[in-house]
């Protein structure tokens, strides 16, 4: 039976934890021989812990998908704009100005719901 103390369990925990399930990182410190006592002990302290249960903060693709996003709608709310303000008296595509001044509205929201997504739906999840 390898030599363990709970400290060292919950290390390897934290450490594999987030990549597997904790039947499966049971079963594989059963199978190496250590205390089925000690790794429920160490189950337990780990469970208690806050760090894995309320996530590890904002993922990096949320935040570069946020940005991404809100930066189109912002150039898409931008372009909106500027053809919104334009003359057009001869009723061609500059016609469209009072429609599009609304439409760049709606898209500087979008760019801003989307840039602020990543943050508000992590707030939300530490909530819980």
């Amino acid at each position: 039976m390898p030599d363990a103390n709970v400290e060292s369990l919950v290390a390897y925990l934290r450490l594999n934890g987030q990549r597997f399930s904790l039947e499966a990182l049971h079963q594989q410190l059963v199978e190496q021989g250590y205390d089925a006592a000690l790794i429920e002990e160490a189950m337990a302290v780990y469970r208690g812990e806050a760090s894995h249960t309320t996530g590890r903060g904002l993922s990096g693709w949320k935040v570069a998908l946020g940005c991404f996003v809100g930066l189109v709608m912002g150039g898409l709310a931008l372009v909106s704009l500027l053809l919104g303000l334009c003359p057009g008296g001869d009723g061609g595509a500059n016609s469209l100005g009072p429609i599009l001044l609304p439409v760049a509205g709606v898209l500087v929201l979008l760019a801003f719901c989307a840039a602020l997504y990543p943050f508000f739906a992590q707030r939300r999840k530490n909530k819980k």
